[in-house]
């Protein structure tokens, strides 16, 4: 990983960091934040965006019933965590092109939604972050493994091991999962026909 361009991210952050300290409370949280980030040179931004829309295609079967879930029975079920690291980040959302004004839009985004007691979770909602924006772990955590289909795993996958997936393959790997969802759609409304 190249030194010179985590330095480069590091520094933006710190400039970041200091036009908020007069904020308090929004400074706390986006400093918090900002130790969640990692440089990613492997995955384009815009590559792990289309990935995680694709999941909204995955029926994970999460459903809330008076506010706990219905699979665990616990009020937060596996969100639990999100509070607990503020969130399950390592921020791919960024590379050495991102400009500090993308990065102070991210951040401020993020330490805006959280809350301190339950993360990104609400009560009968669940995430409030739309997947483009959840982290590698909150798309693809599930409780119904052996029910999801080769390519909602694979795709699950790819999202999971980004960081060491071919770029040059994952163009392919959307096309595929995107006619993939196509086509059950189609079959679906047949189906329903």
């Amino acid at each position: 990983m190249d030194e010179f361009k985590i330095k480069n991210l590091k520094e933006k952050i710190q400039r970041i960091l200091e036009r908020h300290k007069d904020k308090p409370f929004l400074y706390k949280k986006m400093k918090k934040f900002s130790r969640r980030l990692i440089y990613s040179p492997y995955v384009n931004p815009k590559v792990y965006k289309k990935l995680a829309k694709l999941t909204s295609e995955i029926n994970f079967e999460c459903g809330f019933k008076d506010g706990k879930c219905k699979a665990k029975e616990t009020e937060m079920c596996c969100c639990i965590q999100c509070r607990e690291y503020y969130g399950h980040f390592h921020i791919r959302f960024f590379d050495d092109y991102s400009s500090e004004i993308d990065i102070e839009k991210e951040l401020l985004y993020y330490a805006k939604k959280i809350d301190d007691r339950y993360g990104f979770w609400r009560r009968d909602k669940g995430c409030i972050l739309p997947r483009e924006r959840r982290s590698a772990t909150c798309l693809t955590y599930n409780c119904i493994r052996d029910k999801l289909s080769t390519e909602e795993k694979l795709l699950l996958n790819t999202i999971a091991n980004s960081r060491y997936t071919m770029p040059s393959y994952l163009p392919l790997i959307i096309k595929l999962l995107k006619d993939y969802f196509l086509n059950r759609k189609k079959c679906i409304k047949k189906e329903i026909e």
